[in-house]
């Protein structure tokens, strides 16, 4: 079987993948959120030029379901939804949202977050319980050490 070249455009990854005999890729770092969230996140990288830092384009800036299918299209067999808490009392409702999509969407790993916040150990301890197979938590957004003392129950 002869390899293609590597694809320039999405709609030729998954002929690429079929020239190298994978059934598909795994995109560990996928964000899908709360309308409402995605919302902030995209308006707060259309301003990043304006601080005259290099533009940071959004490349699919579709509806939710458009962007699951877009990732099937390209051969993505499995994906996360990468929600990060940035600040106290999100994470929870973030990891319902997370759960709910991961519930829907067989291809979906069940993502969760947490912050360091009061009651840290039993949020992480329920999401476990509920499926989630990776945590994201964003310590350059949401301000915080990793070492943070709240957060040892969490890690343990």
């Amino acid at each position: 079987m002869a390899i293609s070249a590597a694809p320039g455009s999405d709609a030729g990854i998954r002929t690429y993948l079929d020239s190298l005999g994978l059934p598909g890729i795994i995109d560990l770092h996928v964000h899908f959120m709360p309308q409402n969230v995605l919302d902030k996140v995209w308006a707060f990288f259309d301003r990043v030029a304006e601080s005259g830092a290099p533009a940071w384009t959004i490349n699919y800036r579709e509806a939710e379901e458009e962007r699951v299918r877009a990732l099937r299209t390209m051969g993505v067999k499995a994906f996360t939804t990468l929600n990060y808490a940035h600040r106290p009392g999100m994470a929870a409702w973030l990891n319902d949202y997370s759960t709910a999509f991961a519930s829907t969407h067989a291809d979906a790993i069940h993502s969760a977050t947490f912050y360091p916040e009061p009651g840290v150990e039993a949020l992480v301890a329920r999401s476990l319980e509920q499926g989630a197979r990776i945590f994201k938590v964003h310590i350059q957004v949401g301000g915080f050490s990793p070492l943070d003392p709240r957060l040892a129950p969490a890690w343990d």
